[in-house]
């Protein structure tokens, strides 16, 4: 009875779990789906203004907004793909705080500053903009960019 009593007020205690997929490759899958695999260090951020939302994810029922960004790099090192780039630009998304609120469950983003200097392992497909987007979803870029630290 006590057991019982205890496995009740354990499932009356617990709230329920508010989670999405989020898929997260190891590096050989990264290097084998990507088409531009590069070590490279961002020169320059543009907010384009351009809204839009997050794909795969919703707040209250309702689509996530989000800005488009572009990043242009300097490549460094070709690790695979283009050995001739000597730079490209890096298309991806940032949270639009002017049209959500922060939520639980979030999407994993990245964002660069250049005049920190640092180098990125990023793993990448070409977009039909002719510039280059995170593998996987735009929601969980984080998990195709590696931060290398700064250049020494």
């Amino acid at each position: 009875m006590k057991n019982l009593l205890a496995v009740a007020l354990v499932l009356l205690s617990v709230s329920p779990a508010i989670c999405r997929p989020v898929l997260v490759l190891p590096y050989d899958q990264l290097l084998q789906q990507a088409d531009l695999v590069v070590i490279a260090t961002p020169t320059s951020v543009r907010d384009t203004q351009v809204e839009t939302t997050f794909p795969g994810i919703q707040c209250d029922g309702k689509p996530v907004p989000a800005i488009r960004m572009e990043a242009e790099f300097d490549v460094l090192a070709v690790l695979k793909g283009d050995g001739a780039a000597k730079t490209f630009v890096l298309h991806y998304l940032r949270s639009d705080e002017s049209r959500a609120k922060p939520a639980a469950n979030g999407p994993n983003l990245i964002w660069f500053n250049p005049s920190e200097k640092h180098r990125y392992l990023l793993f990448l497909k070409r977009d039909e903009n002719g510039g280059y987007s995170t593998l996987g979803i735009q929601t969980d870029s984080y998990f195709s960019v590696k931060d290398l630290g700064p250049i020494p």
